[in-house]
């Protein structure tokens, strides 16, 4: 499995949005490599030693160095049977399909793979009841007022409440404010017929939270809503990738419209 994954690893370097789906199947590997080394800890008395020479502070560092490399080379090479779970059965299906697809691109322009000037810039943030956005090159601005059904459910009201399963955290209504952004800067290139246009549009969608910015560029591995959600992301013509400011976290939409 983890050559695979190293292979589909090589083809997201062009085609990104591989890179979304990718980050769940990386979970499953790590589910399985755990597996592997439990298995051989309880069997193997080498690898115990092994284990406790290279997590030894004491010892020499080329032996440590030495113990650490065999240690995960074994844990890697396991011919142990894994059975892979429901989740990553389906990744892998959803993998395969969208290969096979000659409408789904398996690579991207130049222009996507290198930093450059943006063609828009957006701006957005969000509290707990309500979110904004705009963008003044692009043409657009927005509120929205989050519905009671939501609102409920945020800290306004389950501070004290010990149901904490049910918390709708402010990095996931952050989030939901980049990818209101990013659907009206699609919308924006879209429907511009400019004859100037740029033929691959890059968006900078300026945000101030940091787990917002890291699931719009590369997927959330906690829960099925966000495994969800990174398939629609790996599902979008775009590609978006993570910059930072000081104070300000910018994610970079490339638009391929």
């Amino acid at each position: 499995m983890s050559e695979l994954l190293g292979l589909l690893q090589h083809i997201a370097n062009s085609s990104r949005w591989l890179n979304h789906i990718l980050s769940h199947l990386y979970t499953s590997l790590g589910a399985a490599l755990g597996l592997n080394k439990a298995f051989l800890l309880n069997t193997s008395k080498a690898f115990r030693v092994a284990l406790d020479l290279a997590t030894s502070s004491s010892s020499p560092p080329e032996h440590r160095s030495y113990a650490q490399s065999a240690t995960a080379r074994q844990v890697h090479s396991s011919q142990r049977t894994y059975y892979l779970n429901k989740t990553a059965k389906e990744e892998l299906n959803l993998i395969t399909q969208a290969l096979k697809d000659d409408a789904i691109p398996k690579y991207s322009p130049i222009a996507y793979l290198i930093p450059r000037d943006p063609s828009g810039t957006a701006w957005g943030d969000s509290c707990l009841y309500a979110a904004g956005g705009y963008s003044i090159d692009m043409r657009f601005w927005w509120y929205v007022e989050w519905p009671d059904s939501i609102v409920q459910y945020t800290l306004l009201y389950m501070r004290n409440n010990p149901d904490k399963g049910k918390l709708i955290s402010i990095n996931a209504l952050e989030y939901a404010t980049v990818i209101i952004n990013y659907c009206a800067a699609l919308l924006y290139f879209r429907e511009e017929s400019a004859p100037d246009r740029d033929t691959h549009p890059t968006v900078h969608i300026f945000a101030d939270n940091t787990s917002a910015e890291s699931w719009a560029a590369s997927g959330c591995k906690k829960g099925l809503m966000m495994a969800g959600s990174s398939r629609l992301w790996g599902c979008a013509e775009y590609r978006i990738a993570p910059h930072h400011t000081k104070q300000i976290h910018q994610t970079v939409c490339c638009i391929e419209s």
